[in-house]
């Protein structure tokens, strides 16, 4: 005789966004997976970003599928396959802007199991660290974890490996938006010191924001010591940001990554809260731009220095 089928409960997680908005959601995100040991945790969240997140739950879907649409719009009644998702279902916890309570609707329409919304982005004038803030709604659940830093581990199978004896930066000269960045001309000068004063690999890193500095980054670049990547999945990205020493970028997505990899680094902040939005990482050191988001590559090359060989 078969013995029936045991289900386990099931918590579902709803996570929109941008890369740096999804990667300081993990600590909540990990926070529930080891609260909740002996549930099924499913995560909603952008293709671009699921992956990040696959160590600490049992099932992904892409968010921006066409297959989840319907959750969006007002509907009579809910699509078959996607009320199958919510059976045995007992928590939902949604970081989506939902304003006017449709995506809410249409989920107590398929499940009874308690709804949790979260606020997508955290009100910068509390300057309150957006990994707290996504951690605290979950305080009504019992959850007050010790560790708030965003982990991402890494499988090391296929890594940029640099020799042993040469250092190796990686960089990434673009965010989500220019005031966020140091001008391409700084770049341009630092990269070029590195190229003449030292032996140290570069990494550079180019998304479709940067893919016009390709050629002018490559002009100064020695090519037996300069790998640069473009438009790579994020996981493949992580993969290669896992062979270097040391990390300098802007307030992005990106930097989040690196810090949650583990890399030592170095941010290089203009306008945005540092409060609310700096890496949660102790490798990490921060050199602020002036009004005219203008530093000098010699001061970053000094600094990038005194993290490869500490004085």
């Amino acid at each position: 005789m078969l013995k029936p089928i045991s289900l386990k409960k099931k918590i579902i997680i709803f996570r929109g966004g941008a890369i740096g908005d999804f990667i300081l959601t993990l600590p909540a995100i990990a926070a529930i997976r080891e609260h909740f040991k002996n549930y099924q945790i499913n995560l909603f969240a952008n293709s671009n970003v699921a992956d990040l997140a696959e160590e600490y739950v049992d099932q992904l879907f892409h968010l921006d599928s066409s297959r989840f649409s319907k959750l969006f719009t007002n509907t009579k009644s809910p699509e078959p396959d996607l009320a199958d998702l919510f059976s045995n279902t007992e928590l939902v916890i949604s970081y989506l802007s939902d304003p006017k309570g449709v995506f809410h609707n249409n989920i107590k329409s398929m499940t009874n199991s308690q709804i949790i919304q979260c606020q997508p982005k955290p009100d910068e004038s509390n300057n309150i660290h957006a990994a707290d803030f996504y951690l605290s709604p979950l305080k009504a659940l019992g959850i007050t974890p010790s560790d708030k830093t965003p982990r991402i581990t890494i499988n090391y199978t296929q890594p940029l490996t640099p020799k042993p004896d040469n250092p190796c930066v990686a960089f990434h000269p673009g965010s989500g938006s220019k005031k966020k960045n140091w001008p391409i001309e700084c770049w341009l000068e630092l990269i070029k010191s590195i190229r003449d004063k030292t032996n140290w690999h570069l990494i550079g890193i180019c998304g479709e924001a940067e893919a016009h500095l390709i050629p002018l980054l490559s002009k100064f670049m020695d090519p037996q010591r300069f790998h640069l990547f473009n438009n790579l999945k994020l996981k493949d990205l992580a993969i290669k940001l896992s062979s270097a020493d040391i990390y300098i970028g802007h307030d992005s997505g990106i930097t989040h990554l690196a810090a949650a990899i583990g890399l030592k680094g170095i941010v290089l902040w203009a306008k945005s809260n540092y409060v609310v939005w700096h890496p949660v990482s102790k490798k990490f050191n921060t050199l602020f731009l002036n009004d005219n988001n203008y530093l000098k590559p010699e001061i970053v090359l000094q600094e990038l220095q005194n993290l490869i060989t500490p004085p």
